[in-house]
């Protein structure tokens, strides 16, 4: 069965741009067919300072992958990314300290939604549990999905956007 999935890209380190195609690349490559992207948005970091700022964007993929499946394969790719050279650009760190406190990265890749599936495990939360709170995941999802309904809190992303306090920077800069 083809599931659909809306999957956010972000990177405030090393050559940002490069990174989020390389993760598109790697994702349509082993993840399944990426079918929509959002232009790129620079953000203000969100939850920690930095001097970078960041580079998001959404892609929408049809994937024949579970959600845990598409969970282990995004978290392979963020590995896999991350084996690359500093020089090349492309070496991650984790998204989150082990303190819980989030850091820089040079790529970060989150499940937003899959079809229209509720899903809380240890391991796995679906929606993403803070999409509704940051402007630099809305803009993007809204400018390919703004009528897509938020299975938890049954309001079009068009509706949580409008509602979103988020009062960071957030920039459309060009079509990706």
């Amino acid at each position: 069965m083809i599931s659909t999935a809306y999957i956010l890209l972000g990177s405030n380190m090393g050559n940002k741009i490069r990174l989020l195609q390389e993760a598109s690349a790697l994702i349509d490559g082993l993840a399944g067919k990426i079918i929509q992207y959002s232009s790129y948005y620079e953000s203000a970091p969100w939850g920690f300072e930095a001097e970078e700022r960041f580079i998001n964007q959404v892609v929408t993929i049809q994937t024949f992958l579970s959600p845990e499946k598409l969970l282990q394969t995004t978290q392979s790719i963020e590995r896999a990314l991350g084996k690359c050279s500093k020089q090349q650009g492309c070496f991650v760190s984790l998204a989150m300290t082990s303190s819980r406190q989030y850091s820089s990265r040079y790529i970060d890749i989150d499940i937003l939604f899959y079809d229209e599936m509720v899903i809380s495990t240890s391991e796995l939360t679906i929606p993403h549990p803070l999409l509704q709170e940051r402007l630099f995941t809305l803009l993007p999802l809204a400018e390919i999905v703004r009528e897509f309904v938020h299975p938890i809190f049954k309001k079009t992303i068009a509706a949580l956007l409008k509602e979103c306090s988020d009062t960071g920077m957030v920039r459309k800069m060009f079509v990706g």
